[in-house]
Order: structure tokens, then sequence, then C-alpha cells
């Protein structure tokens, strides 16, 4: 019995070092601008903390892949404040980079940002959407906060040098830990997540449909949306998960989207076209009255534009595709909201203030107001 626990521990210890092996605690670390020198019992606690993360591979794995997605946003975001982007691994420390971590009911997020300091920062959290679990505000919101104020390490006087002994808490430990560990940036399924600038009154669910993305993934990756037909109430930039084979495509929708060619996401399911029998893309391009080389462009297809039965076809809408529009009117009721009067109609706020010549602020409405909705 006596050997049979032996060897299983023995097993277990020759898995986890050779896990390992290529990750190892150094006597020299240079971490947050600070130059620090490990004692032989500091790099012991070091490796502890390295073994430990490793020999888990799933949460391991998990922590590589959020880490390659979100360490870049945020490192861009610390480059521009000036601040080390070491302090990335804070977040790893806290959360494990879940971006709806609610550790204690009033703090959310990454950065685990109370509510109320949400609202002084002017972050928006109510049920349609929480911005504490908005990567970029709250890392933003997180810096005003001075979260990143505190030297993890107290270094010598006059001096960037730092001397770390056996008395390295665990916390130091870890994070001392994870700098190595993730200095390689490597996502396992090499997802990238976009950016997105959605515009003031555009609609999550059209957005999944004009990209071809799944709505549920969407969803995933800007967790501060709580709604998957929300209109967006403000100009928000949201993330965009992209697999390789996507990106080229995905990009060049942004183009267009960003464009001044007259397009309308809330008629987006119209621009796709699938493929039927018989049917090439001369055929195709005919129908909607495009150029073929364009309709290669969009569809990232090969030079001899190839397309299969039941293949979707993206096919930009041009103004000429567009349809004549129609007028009617809604009288409001007290209390009517702007956002739930645009979703009824399936109408973009901003077209609905342009039409009636409405504030920017407009919100809420009070009761007998004679709005005009075209379509």
């Amino acid at each position: 019995m006596i050997k049979k626990i032996f060897f299983s521990f023995f097993i277990a210890f020759i898995s986890t070092s050779a896990f390992a092996q290529n990750i190892l605690a150094d006597e020299k670390i240079c971490i947050t601008n600070l130059n620090c020198v490990l004692s032989v019992q500091a790099q012991q606690k070091v490796q502890e903390e390295i073994n430990k993360t490793l020999i888990d591979k799933e949460l391991y794995s998990q922590y590589r892949h959020r880490a390659a997605l979100y360490f870049p946003s945020i490192e861009k975001i610390f480059a521009q404040k000036k601040i080390s982007t070491d302090f990335k691994y804070l977040a790893l420390l806290e959360t494990g980079l879940l971006l709806n971590t609610k550790n204690k009911p009033e703090n959310a997020g990454i950065w685990q940002i109370s509510e109320e300091n949400a609202l002084k920062n002017k972050l928006i959290v109510n049920d349609s959407i929480d911005e504490r679990l908005n990567l970029v505000l709250a890392t933003q919101t997180a810096i005003n906060l001075q979260k990143f104020s505190e030297p993890i390490f107290v270094s010598q006087k006059d001096s960037n040098l730092v001397c770390l002994d056996q008395n390295l808490s665990s916390f130091q430990s870890k994070f001392l830990a994870y700098s190595l560990i993730f200095k390689q940036n490597q996502s396992i399924d090499h997802l990238e997540l976009i950016p997105y600038f959605a515009k003031k009154g555009e609609q999550l669910d059209q957005i999944a449909i004009f990209f071809d993305l799944d709505l549920e993934n969407l969803l995933r990756y800007n967790a501060f949306i709580k709604k998957t037909s929300l209109f967006f109430p403000k100009d928000y930039t949201i993330f965009l998960p992209t697999f390789p084979s996507q990106r080229n495509q995905i990009l060049d929708k942004i183009l267009l989207a960003n464009s001044d060619i007259s397009f309308d996401k809330n008629q987006v399911k119209d621009s796709f076209h699938v493929v039927q029998p018989d049917e090439n893309l001369e055929i195709i391009a005919k129908k909607y009255d495009l150029n073929i080389k364009d309709l290669i462009k969009w569809n990232n297809l090969d030079k001899d534009g190839i397309v299969v039965e039941e293949q979707k076809i993206w096919i930009k809408i041009t103004k000429k595709a567009n349809k004549i529009q129609t007028e009617q009117t809604y009288l409001t009721k007290n209390g009517d909201d702007i956002y739930t009067i645009a979703e009824q109609f399936g109408v973009k706020i901003s077209d609905l203030k342009l039409w009636n010549d409405l504030p920017a602020n407009v919100d809420i409405f009070k009761d007998g107001i004679k709005l005009i909705i075209k379509k």
C-alpha cells in the first residue's frame, strides 16, 4: 500500500515537473520597472506558485486563453496612461480575468469596482447594462481610482532595486509567478477580439447577424450587456470574437459599417443570400446588380469565385437597393421611453430623433405626443 502511494506521488511529481520545466523562477526578475533580486527561499516560493498554476491544466488553459484575449486591450490603456503594463497580472490575481466576476455583492468586474465608485465615475449600472463588466471602461475607471498607485514591492531607498527574501508574501509570489507564466500571450484556439465601434441606437442582435457571429458568444465577451435585443444608449466599443478564417471578412464589414455607403443594419437579414442549386457567382451578381469582384472580396472567396449549394453569401446593400420609405405615426403614452419605441418599430433611435426633430437628450415622453415612424 505504501509503495502504491509513493508511486502515485512520484508520477504526479514527475508530471508536474515535466509540465513546468520550461518556466523557472529566476534569481533576477524585472517587473513594474523594478529590478528584483530573489533569495533562494524567495525563488522556491515563486517556483511553488508556478507549479501550482501549471499542474491544474484546465485552469491554466482558461487563464492562458483569457490573457491572450484581454491583456492586449489592458496593455494599450496602461501604456496610454504611462502605467507599467505588468500591473495587468493583478487582474489574474483578483478575478482570474473573468469579466462578470462578483466576489462581493457590491463589487463587480475584473477590477472589482463597487457600484458607488462606478456611479461616481459616470458608469452605467442598471438592468440592461453594467459598465463595470466592460473591459475598457472598467480598466479606465480602475486607473481613476488609483488601483495601480500602490507599489507591490518596496524598493531600496533612491533606487529601483528590490531584494526579496523568505518574507515574500503569497500575494507577491503569485504576482511574480504569473508574470513569468503569462509573458507569452498565445491563445489556445487563436480566438481574437476585434474592437467594433457600435453607434448609439444600434441593436446587439442585429450586429450579431451582420457580422455572422453567434449571439451567445458575442454576449460572453461583452459581459456588460445584459439584454440580447439591447439598443445601445450611447456609442460603445464592443468586441467581436473572431477566428482566423473570419478575420478578413469581419474587417471588411467593419469598413463597410463605418463608411458613408447608405446602409441600415436593421435590414441586415436582406444582405445575405443562400446559394441555390445550379447558381454560381455570376447569376448571384446579376440578381443583385453587383460586381462579381466585389462579391469575391466581401466573402473572402478564391479568385475563381466558386460557391456551393447552401453557402451563405454576404451581399452589400446599396442605395438603389434600399426600399422606399413608408410613413406612420405613433401617439405616446405617459412614461413611454425612446428606447422601447425604437425597439417596438425596429428603427434606430438616431433616426427617430431625426424624423421628429427631437433633442439629443430626450428619454421619457409625456402623454399624447405624435411621433413620425418611417419604414
